[in-house]
């Protein structure tokens, strides 16, 4: 991907997420139609989830059963 697909990709992403449902369905109608280039790269960000995901279980809850030495002593 060149630096110019990145910005377009980069763009739309913002607006697609600023976006609501409706709004949603249009903006990948038309970048579909405008600038199919992209579209495999719009599913990968679309398919990788909501920033709100993004450690939505604390990485400390995570990590705690690997951290756990000996019954809980260290």
């Amino acid at each position: 991907m060149n630096s110019d697909q990145w910005n377009r990709l980069s763009d739309w992403h913002n607006a697609w997420l600023d976006a609501d449902e409706d709004g949603r369905a249009r903006l990948r109608v038309q970048l579909t139609g405008t600038q199919p280039d992209l579209v495999p790269y719009a599913d990968d960000l679309l398919a990788a989830g909501s920033p709100d995901d993004f450690l939505e279980t604390p990485a400390f809850v995570l990590a705690a059963p690997a951290l756990r030495v000996n019954g809980g002593a260290v």
